[in-house]
C-alpha cells in the first residue's frame, strides 16, 4: 500500500513501530546497520556462563542493541529491564531483578517475591502459592547475590536474561567491582543467567571491575557512531 493510501494515524503507527527517537528498538528487525555486532554479541551470549558489556559514547544506540538481543534471545518470558542511578548497589540490583521477575515470570502465578530493605542487607522472600514451600535470603554479598540468583530462575525462565542499562551512573568503584565477581561466581555455580550491562565509556574496564578473572565471562563491545553511506 502506498503511503499516499494511509491514514495520518495509519502513517504514525507504522513509522514509529520503526523510529524510535525516545524508546530503545527491542527487536533485531528494526536494528539497522549493526549486524556485525549483534552477530557477534549473540554468539558470544550463547557461550556457557558468558554476559556482555556495551560501552561507547551516548546516542550510538547501546541500549537498542542490548534490548534488541535479550528480546531475541529470551524464552517462556520477557527479559528483565533496569537501570542504574548514583545510589545502585549489586544487592539492590539482584532484589530488583527478582522483584521484576516475580511480576513477569513464566511462573509467576505459582511464586511471589518481597522484597524488604533492612540495616545489613536486602531481604528476600520467596513463596510458593498454595503451599507452605518459602525461603528467606539476605543479600548482603555476592555469595548470597549467586544464591538469590538461583531461585530467580525458578520463578522467571530456564535462562533469564537481565539489562542493566546505565551501568556508568554508579559513583561507587566498589559497587562496580562486586559485579564483576558476582559474574565470575555466576560462572562457576554455572548459572543460567545473563547479564548485559550498557554504559558511557571508552574502556569497559573504566566501568566494570572485580576479581581478577572475571574477564574471561565478560564480551565486551565498543559501540561507534554509525555512519551512512
Amino acid at each position: 500500500m502506498p503511503l499516499s493510501a494511509l491514514s495520518r494515524d495509519e502513517f504514525y503507527d507504522r513509522l514509529y513501530k520503526v523510529v524510535r527517537p525516545s524508546q530503545p528498538i527491542d527487536t533485531s528487525e528494526f536494528l539497522f546497520g549493526r549486524d556485525r555486532q549483534y552477530e557477534a554479541m549473540r554468539a558470544a551470549l550463547y557461550a556457557p556462563g558468558r554476559h556482555s558489556f556495551i560501552f561507547g559514547n551516548r546516542g550510538v544506540g547501546k541500549s537498542s542493541l542490548a534490548h534488541s538481543l535479550a528480546y531475541d534471545l529470551q524464552v517462556q518470558a520477557e527479559p528483565i529491564l533496569l537501570s542504574c542511578d548514583e545510589d545502585t548497589t549489586m544487592e539492590s540490583i539482584v532484589a530488583d531483578a527478582l522483584r521484576e521477575a516475580g511480576m513477569s515470570g513464566m511462573n509467576k502465578s505459582e511464586w511471589t517475591v518481597s522484597v524488604t530493605l533492612a540495616v545489613g542487607g536486602t531481604g528476600v522472600k520467596f513463596e510458593k502459592k498454595d503451599s507452605s514451600n518459602s525461603q528467606d535470603i539476605k543479600i548482603v554479598d555476592t555469595s548470597s547475590a549467586v544464591f538469590a540468583l538461583d531461585y530467580l530462575q525458578k520463578i522467571h525462565s530456564d535462562k533469564p536474561f537481565i539489562i542493566i542499562d546505565e551501568f556508568d551512573r554508579i559513583k561507587s568503584q566498589k559497587e562496580r567491582e562486586k559485579f564483576g565477581t558476582l559474574l565470575k561466581q555466576l560462572g562457576d555455580k554455572r548459572s543460567e543467567v545473563k547479564f548485559i550491562f550498557t554504559g558511557i565509556a571508552e574502556a569497559y574496564e573504566e566501568l566494570l571491575m572485580g576479581h581478577a578473572s572475571s574477564s574471561r565471562q565478560i564480551h565486551e563491545l565498543k559501540l561507534d557512531t554509525f555512519i551512512y553511506y
